[in-house]
């Protein structure tokens, strides 16, 4: 919230939500709407203790006003003590839209997703969406 708000200059109850993409501003909201999520699940294990929510696996792309392009990865939240963090995963990930993709091309795309998302195994997730067709 302290960055967004050196960002912004506005009070927690003034969140800005910038455009999509749209350079430093949106790196820090995904950070601040990815902390307010994680925060309600933490405060619901009171209630329901096994409760855990999907991680966003994918890489935003962000443009920066000097022209540059990045990319801005959501918290996987690896260190969570909670039950097994949900995941998805889609053939096309890190590919171009409608790129023609080989079965060895998507098995590494599985691979490099699970390995990301579990930090090499150490932590747990569970694969609840296998999509095919993206």
């Amino acid at each position: 919230i302290e960055e967004q708000q050196a960002i912004f200059g506005k009070s927690e109850s003034d969140i800005i939500v910038p455009k999509e993409s749209q350079g430093k501003a949106f790196e820090v909201y995904v950070d601040f709407i990815d902390s307010k999520w994680w925060s309600l699940i933490k405060a619901a294990r009171d209630v329901h203790p096994r409760l855990t929510m999907e991680v966003r696996v994918d890489i935003e792309g962000v443009a920066y006003p000097d022209g540059k392009i990045g990319g801005k990865a959501w918290d996987l939240h690896l260190d969570d003590s909670g039950p097994p963090r949900q995941l998805y995963w889609s053939k096309n990930m890190g590919h171009r839209r409608g790129s023609i993709l080989s079965a060895d091309d998507t098995v590494r795309t599985l691979d490099s997703v699970l390995k990301r998302v579990t930090d090499d195994g150490r932590s747990h997730a569970i694969l609840g969406q296998f999509n095919f067709l993206d």
